[in-house]
């Protein structure tokens, strides 16, 4: 059986429950006990502090960042990791989407060197990059991140060449909706920069305000993408505004009910259309669900997402 889980918030710690939410900020401005430098890496070189280089000349929000040593360039043929330990949560016997969201800078040696993100579950000992993860039924969606093409050497996809300057990267686990008889496996997020055998003097990486986030399941409906009526929201994620097109077997009326991460319906609506307007500006970022019915009978349903 899988484990749901929750975050242990790491330094500088501000923790919000609000409606069963959980969020939380690291700014790097407290003691970092709780995240956890490799010290099983031979010369790691991540560290917390005042950065004092040229390009990487201040933390987001000052004074503190982690980065790739606050003072020197990266040195050739080093790995250096630091993870964000996850846990699992009390009361919970699901949850519906972790958000994962930092500001950044890096400069590396174009398809050489780079930073990268990978995840290990408790029953699966491996580590997986993250943008290739399978384990959320409904996958996961990024934003300012590296693709599988952008790869370094050992053909690893990466953040690599120059980030020219602050970027706000961002990650969604989307796992399940509504009540469920399974939980998720606890989670271990691992930072990671790697080098080649060249010296470059080029500055690495560098991390701030890395903010996570937690949409627990409360109930709602069942995602299921494997129902052969179709339906599709185009462009997706909705840019301004975007149309939900879907079939039905039956003519009449049908009813599209919106829900967020949380299971809770927060628009509802009826037509004898077989399609529908979606506007940006209804919602806050983040993933929505659609179900589509008649009647009792539930149609198909889908999913579309506000950056």
């Amino acid at each position: 059986m899988k484990k749901a889980t929750i975050l242990i918030i790491l330094c500088a710690i501000n923790l919000i429950a609000f409606s069963q939410l959980f969020q939380a900020n690291i700014n790097f401005e407290s003691n970092s006990y709780l995240i956890e430098i490799d010290s099983s890496q031979t010369n790691n070189v991540w560290q917390i502090g005042t950065p004092s280089k040229s390009l990487m000349d201040s933390a987001y929000s000052v004074p503190y960042a982690i980065m790739t040593d606050t003072v020197n360039s990266y040195p050739a043929n080093n790995t250096s990791s630091f993870q964000v330990k996850i846990i699992s949560p009390p009361n919970q016997n699901c949850w519906g989407v972790l958000y994962l969201k930092f500001w950044h800078k890096f400069d590396f040696e174009q398809n050489k060197d780079g930073g990268y993100i990978e995840v290990q579950y408790d029953t699966i000992p491996t580590w997986t990059n993250i943008i290739l993860d399978t384990v959320p039924e409904l996958g996961n969606w990024v934003t300012n991140f590296y693709l599988e093409t952008d790869t370094i050497n050992g053909c690893t996809p990466a953040f690599t060449g120059s980030s020219n300057g602050w970027q706000n990267s961002m990650v969604y686990f989307t796992y399940q909706m509504g009540i469920k008889s399974y939980i998720h496996d606890s989670l271990t997020i691992r930072f990671t920069m790697k080098s080649d055998s060249v010296e470059t003097l080029q500055e690495g990486w560098m991390i701030d305000n890395i903010s996570l986030w937690l949409g627990p399941c409360t109930g709602g409906i069942e995602y299921d993408d494997s129902n052969s009526n179709y339906s599709k929201v185009f462009p997706n994620p909705i840019v301004r505004t975007s149309t939900l097109n879907f079939t039905t077997p039956f003519n009449g009326i049908s009813r599209i009910d919106i829900f967020d991460v949380t299971g809770k319906i927060i628009q509802s609506f009826e037509t004898s259309e077989n399609s529908m307007e979606l506007k940006k500006q209804n919602y806050k970022e983040g993933i929505y669900f659609y179900l589509v019915s008649q009647g009792e009978e539930k149609i198909c349903s889908g999913k579309f997402i506000i950056n």
